[in-house]
């Protein structure tokens, strides 16, 4: 969705950041999202912002503030991100204290603005390994794949191999079902590291690193 300036008000997507550092997997769809944004403070106040790339701010957000407790985004046009900065800045600061310096206290116009905020899923990294999330029923898997998974299905035993890739995604990557595919994603039959006498069967990638991969001896050694 694209937000206009001539809407009569706000429509936040609302994700929990107490345990991340980066929003960046939240907002890859969108490529970091140009846009609107409204940080929450843990003694209940705001801060009211605009970015091209909202997911970058808030790393520089997040080295100068440690009470972060949640962030609000909505798209915009970028043409119009001051305007609907400041027209959110006066939405916003009718209901809680803001840390803004600049463009507070300006009227939001004749008529009320309307600010609506969604919940959404957020991924939880935190550094308690007991606080974490484990890994739930498999999803639903990328276009283009099937063929390679049952390729591998025929070979051996599919279902033996993918309990031992569970088993490391759950001892290893915090939040799995919500961190794929931005964080990690498997590959399977993959093409790298093919010899004679030996083929991968499967590789896990956590970003562009291999942390994980199964090789099928195939010569009688």
């Amino acid at each position: 969705m694209t937000a206009d300036i001539a809407l009569p008000g706000f429509e936040l997507t609302r994700y929990d950041v107490q345990h991340l550092g980066t929003i960046r997997p939240l907002l890859a769809l969108s490529n970091g999202m140009c846009g609107l944004y409204v940080l929450r403070f843990a003694d209940g106040a705001a801060y009211v912002g605009q970015s091209v790339d909202i997911a970058r701010r808030f790393l520089e957000h997040r080295r100068r503030f440690d009470d972060l407790v949640a962030v609000e985004v909505t798209p915009w046009v970028r043409d119009d991100l001051d305007a609907g900065e400041q027209r959110l800045i006066a939405a916003i600061e009718t209901e809680c204290a803001i840390r803004n310096i600049l463009h507070t206290d300006r009227p939001g116009g004749d008529a009320e603005i309307s600010v609506a905020i969604y919940e959404a899923q957020s991924i939880v990294l935190p550094w308690d390994r007991a606080a974490r999330t484990r890994a739930g029923a498999p999803g639903a898997r990328p276009p283009g794949t099937d063929r390679r998974v049952e390729q591998l299905r025929r070979i051996g035993d599919l279902d033996t191999l993918s309990a031992i890739i569970g088993i490391y995604l759950d001892e290893t990557i915090p939040d799995p079902n919500n961190t794929v595919p931005y964080l990690w994603n498997v590959t399977a039959l993959p093409s790298t590291a093919q010899a004679r006498g030996h083929r991968r069967l499967a590789t896990v990638n956590c970003g562009n690193l291999e942390t994980l991969y199964i090789t099928d001896h195939t010569d009688e050694k």
